[in-house]
């Protein structure tokens, strides 16, 4: 993946950058933990076309809560991959346009954006 950055930050082409997307989706499919994919989209996020880097958000958004339903780590901690998938979402807009934060961060559950720490 930083080889396809590489190139990305020489020529800008849209069809690579959807290229990038496929392979990191097709490689995430087998990743099923929020830290991991959260590593991956930030790795990736700056060479990835607008509609797979939202796809992976949503993924990581959806997983959070899932696990958080599980039980499988407190509310602290949800909340902490929250901050850390809205960190990167952030950081992301900023390579590409500024959307308002309502459009932007739309994957996230309703009580997730309500949430004052985001």
């Amino acid at each position: 993946m930083q080889d396809i950055g590489k190139h990305l930050s020489i020529h800008e082409n849209l069809d690579l950058r959807g290229a990038a997307g496929n392979l990191l989706e097709t490689f995430a499919a087998d990743v099923d933990t929020v830290p991991d994919l959260l590593i991956l989209l930030n790795d990736s996020a700056g060479f990835l076309n607008k509609e797979s880097r939202q796809r992976l958000e949503h993924r990581i958004s959806k997983l959070i809560e899932e696990d958080l339903a599980a039980k499988e780590y407190d509310s602290n901690e949800a909340q902490v991959y929250r901050r850390l998938l809205y960190t990167s979402a952030l950081r992301s807009s900023e390579d590409t346009y500024a959307p308002s934060i309502e459009q932007r961060y739309s994957f996230l559950a309703p009580h997730c954006r309500a949430h004052p720490i985001l």
